[in-house]
């Protein structure tokens, strides 16, 4: 009996699976980490500060959203001319697949430019 086909198949459902699970400890992890360093910062009457408080600023999603954008764009061009250039021009469309990753990074683009800009309520000096 060959065991290969069995473990490849396996591998191919399992290793998703421990992906995620490695993300969600690790993630998981992170937060407790944090909460304890607020507790003994508390527990030491320290004040906590505030960037350990706070997410990520509104500017740093932002600029995320951009970059995220200009890689899934570049990344469907190049599937798009990659298996353009490798299949029959008459015989199948595959290279349509690059403009799904495409229509993404676009879609990113624009949420980006659509995002108001963060205003400054303080005064101008």
């Amino acid at each position: 009996m060959n065991l290969v086909p069995f473990f490849g198949l396996i591998f191919t459902f399992c290793t998703p699976i421990i992906l995620v699970a490695m993300i969600l400890f690790y993630r998981m992890r992170k937060t407790r980490l944090l909460h304890e360093t607020i507790a003994k910062l508390v527990e030491k009457g320290q004040p906590i500060p505030e960037a350990l408080l706070s997410p990520k600023s509104a500017q740093q999603s932002k600029s995320s959203d951009l970059r995220t954008g200009i890689i899934l764009i570049a990344v469907g061009l190049g599937l798009s001319i990659f298996f353009y250039a490798l299949t029959d021009r008459n015989d199948a469309n595959v290279w349509a697949i690059g403009i799904i990753p495409l229509m993404i990074g676009v879609g990113y683009v624009v949420a980006w430019k659509l995002e108001p800009e963060k205003r400054n309520d303080a005064p101008a000096k």
